[in-house]
């Protein structure tokens, strides 16, 4: 795909095949999209079966269906949309192509972000009352081509590559669209697992995590994970053969193995250690220890000074991955080289750019200035606890990520905050309140640092190359869409969260808690409860008093959470009662893919609103369903079906927690008063993302005060069905009852009162 930005390190190398068969060739026509099917002999109803056989019993090849959807779901697509400024200008199959370097036609789209910038500019020169219905009407299109488009990609048929290059197609028409009109349709992204596989395979390949590629792709859209994989392997190779899809073990660290690096390979230079009885005793008196690196009068040979905070002097703390090699698990020291490194990198903050006895910047390392050595344990844990002070007292956080140390960072602006937005550094649990609480952050490059703000603060996209025309205002800007910027808003999204959730008052960062904790890790037990608590201001005097402090322990302490944390999944709960909305751990991810947290939106949301946590549960309010289930099922019934008698809507609930758990196993026939809660109800539309809702099953065990008091059982997803569709998975199943009726749903009220325990 010509028309995606390259990283600096190498292009993105997937040749998307031109399938034509002479036989029986597919060219579309410029006729309309929607009726293009009809105009080849095909009926748009074979599209809502994913049991339909496309080939008609062979009477079609495979190779002729791929031609014919490739003609009219990327060339019809591209007309759909291009034409819908009213200009009727054809789209030209023969300017999308190219030949390879074996003499095959190929998809070539270089001159694809011109044809968006034209039609944008032709739609914003229309009257706006016209401009705004042919959006409408663009909408609508899109809309009804939505169900279809969805079972087409996923009909196998299609090579990879050609899927591949429809959906980037698709999400490109639609950045653009929203870029030039917010608001307008949007729709989640369908990315089957052969395509997205050109792009995930070579990234694990290439020293990517597995579950740093989950993470990134439920952030990402298709463009900014090609943008991603075009940025070459990762400059550190770790073991990820242990890795998890939701922890990355090749981070975690064996203090009884622990080795220190040193900043250049061969080198040997001798350590230097910090004055530990100096810095207990600076910790003692509560005051925050403080370092610089100088040359010794008379000797030349370097130290490391060490003293307390002086009243409103700048300092610096320096955040870094122990993985990096940059700790000691042994004493509180560093080889020379790096102490020297450090110093610079601190001075250069401030426009210094050598070490200077007289005017260095003195920096708060973990390494330096917390007391390792078993006999100052009991000063160690005053540290940690008093972390929090030294990082909201600091000037500046310099952060340290070998990966990033290792790249330039005189690149395009999308690269550097695809880079920061991708470093390791945000994968550990402690640099959250290290990258939290300081005045600025400062990422440290190969070259030189970054400030985060500065970073987002700056354009740095370059103009395209127009041609001329007497039909383009004068007043057009070409920084307002281009595909750097739609890939450098994709980057730079999670950055401006973070500087979100750094804004935040205390009161209110807990409602950036699944955003700010998923995916991190910690290595030792019991860090996650400590950090948890320092964070969001809770007394950790008794968790660090213990050897295993309790998540626990912080969640009856704190007491209010997102009320979105009843829809986490139910692999990440503690099972105890009064506890079965909360999570085991906030770090994990969302490991069911179906849960509702799965979705960055959902997990990303400072409107939510919060729920109460007491002995019996989490109160929150949602909407749902009251059940009443009859009959017995048959063993194998893998979606459970009930109307929803307020509506008379067919709905179907699945099991999310594990995709082979069958109703039949389960006997919900058995279970009295359950319920379904769910973070809005199902309705029908054109878009299947409207009518799938994931959600939780419960059973009631009470009820006071309008509230209904409920245990967790299952993470489910509710889908509202069409009737047409219902007929035609009956009709699949042969005719047996697998879809039928099993039972009655009462709608509850929009904002029905729960406490979920």
């Amino acid at each position: 795909m010509d028309h995606l930005p390259k990283g600096s390190t190498r292009n993105l190398e997937i040749e998307i095949p031109y399938l034509f068969d002479h036989t029986c060739p597919y060219v579309y026509d410029n006729i309309g999209f929607a009726t293009y099917p009809e105009r080849c002999g095909w009926e748009l109803k074979e599209f809502y079966s994913d049991r339909a056989d496309l080939t008609h019993g062979g009477q079609r090849s495979a190779y002729q269906v791929g031609s014919y959807l490739q003609a009219w779901l990327f060339f019809g697509f591209l007309g759909l949309f291009l034409e819908s400024n009213g200009s009727r200008s054809e789209i030209r199959t023969n300017s999308f192509l190219r030949k390879s370097s074996f003499d095959q036609f190929i998809i070539a789209t270089e001159q694809l972000p011109k044809h968006v910038i034209l039609w944008s500019l032709r739609m914003k020169v229309l009257p706006e009352q016209e401009r705004k219905k042919k959006i409408e009407d663009l909408d609508d299109s899109l809309k009804h081509t939505q169900p279809i488009y969805r079972q087409a990609l996923r009909s196998g048929i299609l090579p990879a590559e050609v899927v591949l290059s429809i959906v980037i197609l698709q999400k490109t028409l639609y950045s653009a669209k929203l870029w030039i009109f917010p608001g307008s349709y949007d729709e989640q992204e369908v990315w089957p697992s052969p395509a997205r596989d050109l792009v995930i395979l070579p990234m694990l390949e290439d020293g990517w995590c597995k579950s740093e590629i989950l993470m990134l792709s439920q952030g990402l859209s298709s463009l900014g994970m090609c943008y991603l994989r075009s940025l070459g392997p990762r400059s550190k190779r770790r073991n990820h053969a242990d890795c998890s899809d939701t922890k990355c073990l090749a981070l975690q660290i064996d203090e009884s193995r622990y080795e220190f690096q040193h900043a250049q390979p061969g080198c040997r230079c001798d350590s230097v250690s910090a004055d530990i009885n100096r810095m207990s005793s600076i910790i003692q008196d509560g005051r925050t220890p403080l370092v610089t690196v100088s040359k010794r009068p008379g000797s030349g040979r370097f130290e490391l000074v060490i003293q307390p905070k002086p009243r409103d002097a700048p300092y610096v703390v320096i955040s870094h991955l122990w993985s990096d090699r940059l700790g000691n698990a042994k004493e509180n020291s560093l080889p020379i080289c790096q102490l020297k490194l450090l110093q610079k990198r601190v001075n250069a903050l401030y426009g210094i750019h050598d070490i200077c006895s007289d005017k260095n910047i003195p920096f708060w390392m973990d390494t330096l200035c917390v007391p390792v050595t078993q006999e100052y344990n009991t000063i160690r844990k005053f540290a940690i606890k008093s972390m929090a002070t030294y990082y909201q007292q600091a000037e500046k956080a310099l952060i340290l990520d070998g990966e990033l140390m290792d790249t330039a960072c005189d690149t395009s602006n999308e690269e550097v905050c695809m880079r920061v937005s991708t470093a390791n550094w945000w994968r550990r649990l402690w640099t959250l309140q290290e990258g939290l609480l300081p005045k600025e952050l400062w990422f440290q490059f190969n070259d030189r640092a970054i400030e985060l703000e500065s970073l987002l603060e700056c354009n740095g996209v370059p103009s395209l190359s127009l041609p001329s025309s007497s039909s383009l205002p004068s007043s057009f800007n070409a920084q307002q869409w281009s595909m750097d910027n739609a890939i450098q808003k994709e980057a730079s999204d999670r950055l401006h969260r973070f500087i979100d959730f750094r804004k935040a008052v205390a009161i209110d960062r807990i409602r950036y808690i699944w955003e700010g904790f998923h995916y991190r890790s910690t290595s030792k037990e019991g860090d996650e409860a400590a950090c948890l608590c320092t964070l969001f201001g809770v007394d950790i005097a008794s968790s660090l008093a213990s050897e295993n402090p309790s998540i626990k322990h912080f969640i009856k302490l704190q007491k209010s959470f997102p009320a979105i944390t009843i829809f986490a999944s139910s692999q990440n709960r503690i099972m105890e009662d009064g506890l079965h909305w909360a999570p085991r751990s906030f770090v994990l991810g969302p490991v069911a893919t179906k849960s509702y947290l799965s979705d960055r939106n959902a997990r990303y949301d400072p409107s939510v609103p919060l729920g109460l946590a007491d002995n019996s549960g989490l109160h929150v309010q949602y909407p749902g369903f009251r059940l009443m289930m009859g009959g017995t099922l048959d063993d194998m019934v893998l979606h459970l079906p009930f109307v929803d008698e307020t509506e008379g809507a067919f709905s179907t609930i699945t099991i999310a927690s594990t995709g082979q758990l069958l109703w039949g196993n389960v006997k919900p026939h058995k279970m009295p008063h359950l319920a379904l809660v769910l973070p809005r109800r199902p309705w029908i539309s054109d878009t299947l993302s409207d009518s799938v809702v994931p959600g939780i099953l419960v059973q009631v065990t009470s009820e006071a005060h309008d509230t209904l008091f409920a245990t967790f059982i299952y993470d489910v997803v509710v889908a509202l069905r069409r009737k047409f569709e219902v007929e035609q998975m009956n009709s699949q199943k042969g005719g047996t009852s697998m879809y039928r009726t099993f039972g009655q749903g009462v709608a509850l009220d929009e904002q029905q009162k729960w406490c979920i325990g």
